[in-house]
């Protein structure tokens, strides 16, 4: 039986701020895939991520819509990759995503997760991200039936309260 809690963020500083309470209990070999529309703040969930580890306060972070996979120099390394220009199974191949979430040693964010989900990749910290109330407001449901992340379900509720 898997986990659930749904957050509203404000802002975007908000949403990167939930983003960093996350990424600061994560344990090397996590994979948080992220799903949402077009400008839903995929890539800004990342960005706090990023923050959220050491050594990634001045990193900037950008989306690896062309390269798929980008390297960021935290600890421990955060992996994002981006799938939105992979359009079929085949190419998923290609992109080394096996490797990045069978890796030990650092954390994965992979955006349009849903692109991936018949891959087989382990069992991971889903972020579905949707437009809330207003325009910069965000609705985030993170959901896993993996122990692991009961960290990440408890800081939640923690910075919810």
């Amino acid at each position: 039986m898997g986990k659930k809690l749904i957050i509203e963020t404000g802002s975007v500083e908000h949403s990167r701020l939930v983003a960093k309470a996350v990424a600061s209990v994560l344990e090397p070999g996590s994979v948080v895939g992220l799903i949402g529309i077009l400008g839903a703040g995929k890539t800004e969930f990342v960005r706090g991520m990023v923050s959220g580890l050491k050594g990634g306060e001045s990193i900037r972070v950008h989306s690896p819509s062309f390269s798929i996979v980008e390297e960021y120099g935290t600890k421990p390394k955060l992996v994002h990759v981006d799938l939105y220009r992979i359009s079929d199974p085949e190419e998923l191949e290609t992109t080394g995503l096996e490797d990045v979430v069978e890796s030990r040693d650092s954390i994965a964010a992979i955006e349009w997760f849903d692109v991936a989900r018949d891959f087989g990749l382990p069992p991971a910290l889903v972020v579905e991200i949707g437009i809330g109330q207003h325009d910069d407001s965000r609705l985030m449901e993170f959901s896993s039936d993996d122990p692991k992340y009961e960290p990440v379900f408890r800081t939640l509720a923690r910075i919810t309260r």
